[in-house]
């Protein structure tokens, strides 16, 4: 073989070998989250802040915050909002966890997938802008068209679903809620300032895993 091809094939295999590597992760994070099994311990926790739910509504907010985990995967760590309080519940249990949240996120993310009070290095703005790529990506995983939606996605429809009227957005501005006439916004958002990310707005996986905070409006 000429030096020269081989010297080149080593270099393509040098390019392609990384980016191989970060979509093998990535399926295999992906996995992890869709089969992970939540503990009984925190189904319990959710029924006792919730006690008029059942195990059956559980296992549905559970679902839920799988989900909400697939978007943050999904995004490479950029800010995502969070819609739902009972989703939200739930992941403020499983953090109190510590052992298993962390154990979680390792397998899941790469790095501890924080959660934090939204405070003053959090803007309208960018929690707006959080929320919008969840309604985004939810819409895509469930084949819903994100401007001309026929239902809400599972994110944005749970509490209704369940009865919480209190959630952390207007239900009934959704489908515009993104068009710039609509002030909501809200929520927590996974990721934060310190976190960075070159992919665009696209379902490829976290490959480096997820760092930084999580705010709320």
């Amino acid at each position: 073989m000429d030096i020269s091809l081989f010297i080149l094939l080593g270099l393509i295999a040098c390019l392609l070998f990384p980016l191989l590597r970060q979509r093998f992760d990535s399926s295999k994070r992906e996995d992890f989250i869709k089969n992970y099994v939540f503990s009984a311990d925190l189904h319990n926790a959710i029924m006792k802040e919730h006690p008029d739910l059942d195990r059956e509504q559980t296992n549905k907010i559970l679902e839920g915050l799988r989900e909400y985990f697939q978007i943050c995967l999904g995004y490479r760590c950029k800010n995502v909002g969070m819609p739902s309080k009972l989703v939200d519940t739930a992941w403020h249990e499983f953090i109190l966890r510590t052992r298993e949240y962390k154990e979680f996120c390792d397998n899941a993310f790469g790095n501890f997938l924080h959660h934090t009070p939204n405070g003053s290095k959090t803007s309208r703005k960018d929690a707006y802008k959080a929320l919008e790529r969840t309604w985004k990506m939810s819409c895509m995983r469930e084949s819903i068209n994100p401007k001309n939606p026929a239902m809400l996605p599972l994110l944005f429809s749970i509490d209704s679903a369940l009865g919480i009227d209190d959630t952390h957005l207007s239900l009934l501005e959704t489908p515009n809620m993104f068009s710039g006439k609509s002030g909501q916004g809200g929520g927590h958002i996974c990721g934060g300032s310190g976190s960075k990310s070159s992919s665009s707005d696209a379902a490829d996986g976290c490959g480096g895993g997820c760092s930084g905070g999580c705010g709320g409006g």
